[in-house]
């Protein structure tokens, strides 16, 4: 006996084809979005941009394990790690050499706290509080205006903008600065057009074409994640441990000495607390002529307004962080003072947040600490290590 259906059924059918859809999709999503750990490649790992394609996901897959794991520590700067492999002293160098701590470092010239915001917002599935996170903040950022479109680009890709979409903030946030700035971009990609239009409801005719690039780009990450989680497998282990120091019984005297002298020595030919490379272009391009760092109508408002967003987020995801301000070389600067009032606020504002802040701004300044007018030299790096390493408890 057959069980005809009869318009008596029709609907247990559009209900059973719901179900049976609904189950595909969600089995969908859910490959799509499981997570798939693979450890850094290295120790002591940077990356200056997230870039695009394969190396994107391998660098997504690395940092969000980083953050997630609580054992690697994260710093994320701008243009002082665009030596990242040239330092004794420079963290991903010296912190896995002493077995310290794996240390994966992001970063280069442009990458600042708006940046930052985004690209922590699109991995806040994984921040919680064992997260290790370091934030090397800059002068140079508030004296001039906030993220431009040519970091934007390198540092925002789809898969990343596809993910912040989904939050009211950063969709908000975002669409204000594509607005902003919508004009000295290129073109617009079809998900950075997406942002244009109104940011407070997802309900729009970019829905379906968003869904189908969501999907798109997480199931191309799936595999590519699979692909190095493969790979991973038949390697074999690494028997390096990098917690198995104890970073109170370090020389960290000798050490400072040792960075001094290495700075010092390439600081002879000149009185101005530089390296002597620096100061062969300061003078060939004439940069004495003008002692004024910061412009007389200094506007910080834009990045601290990214500088807000991102302690606020670090605050919601229950992650205490280390910011660390660097120093301007006051042998070549007159005006130093004049950020004053900004390092004040941002000094009340990790306060406030519960963040802990390394104003090396206002310590005393020493030679050696900077190679040029702002980038840390060896010197520097070895305060910013003894730092790292107290504030961990390595």
């Amino acid at each position: 006996m057959s069980l005809r259906l009869t318009t008596d059924y029709r609907l247990l059918q559009h209900l059973s084809a719901f179900s049976l859809a609904w189950v595909a999709a969600s089995f969908l999503f859910v490959y799509v979005l499981r997570p798939i750990t693979v450890s850094q490649p290295e120790p002591g790992y940077h990356i200056g941009t997230l870039g695009k394609g394969e190396p994107a996901v391998r660098n997504l897959t690395y940092l969000s394990a980083a953050l997630r794991g609580g054992e690697t520590i994260v710093i994320l700067g701008s243009s002082e790690l665009d030596a990242a492999h040239s330092y004794r002293f420079i963290p991903n160098i010296f912190f896995p050499k002493h077995h310290l701590a794996r240390v994966f470092t992001y970063g280069r010239a442009g990458f600042e706290t708006l940046g930052m915001y985004g690209l922590l917002y699109s991995l806040r599935p994984h921040l919680n509080p064992g997260t290790r996170l370091v934030i090397m903040l800059s002068p140079a950022w508030f004296r001039s205006t906030d993220l431009g479109p040519g970091s934007f680009n390198v540092n925002f890709n789809d898969n990343v903008l596809l993910q912040l979409y989904w939050g009211d903030d950063p969709r908000s946030v975002f669409h204000d600065y594509l607005i902003a700035h919508q004009f000295d971009f290129g073109s617009l990609t079809p998900t950075q057009e997406m942002y244009l239009d109104d940011p407070d409801s997802m309900l729009d005719w970019y829905l379906p074409g968003f869904i189908v690039r969501t999907v798109n780009a997480r199931a191309y990450s799936q595999r590519e994640k699979l692909n190095l989680h493969l790979a991973k497998l038949a390697q074999p282990a690494s028997k390096e441990h990098y917690d198995a120091g104890n970073g109170k019984d370090l020389p960290w005297d000798e050490y400072e000495k040792s960075a001094r002298e290495h700075e010092l020595a390439r600081m002879k030919a000149n009185d101005l607390w530089v390296r002597n490379s620096y100061y062969k272009l300061y003078t060939h391009l004439h940069l004495y002529k003008n002692r004024q760092y910061f412009p007389s109508k200094m506007n910080p408002e834009p990045e601290m307004d990214g500088f807000r967003l991102l302690i606020q987020l670090l605050r919601r995801s229950k992650i205490k962080a280390l910011f660390v301000m660097q120093p301007l070389n006051p042998r070549l600067y007159d005006d130093l003072q004049a950020f004053d009032p900004v390092n004040a606020r941002i000094a009340s504002l990790c306060q406030e947040y519960g963040m802990a802040y390394m104003d090396m701004y206002t310590m005393p300044y020493e030679e050696g600490v900077l190679r040029d007018g702002q980038h840390p030299g060896e010197l520097g790096w070895e305060k910013v290590d003894r730092e790292i390493s107290g504030f961990f408890n390595l």
